[in-house]
């Protein structure tokens, strides 16, 4: 069966009800209260880059490589020359 293709993208609409008319920390435990702000100041790296800049970062992917090293889940090889390598 042929079904219809979208020809271009719906229509957003922007709201005059912002969401802190309608969420409030109020009744959250102490305890949900912090680890929800908490999540405001974590920063996701975009990329390995900016995550080697920040230690915390550097350090988990430091744990995360000899994890992998240890596991034996992987190993070093030589790239073939035909490779078609995803990023370069």
């Amino acid at each position: 069966e042929d079904l219809p293709i979208a020809l271009r993208k719906g229509v957003r609409s922007c709201t005059q009800h912002p969401i802190g008319n309608f969420v409030s920390y109020s009744r959250l435990s102490t305890d949900y209260k912090c680890f929800v702000s908490s999540l405001a100041v974590v920063v996701i790296p975009r990329n390995a880059t900016e995550a080697q800049g920040d230690t915390k970062w550097s350090h988990a992917m430091k744990e995360e490589l000899e994890a992998l090293d240890r596991n034996q889940t992987w190993e070093v090889v030589d790239i073939p020359e035909a490779a078609d390598l995803v990023g370069s």
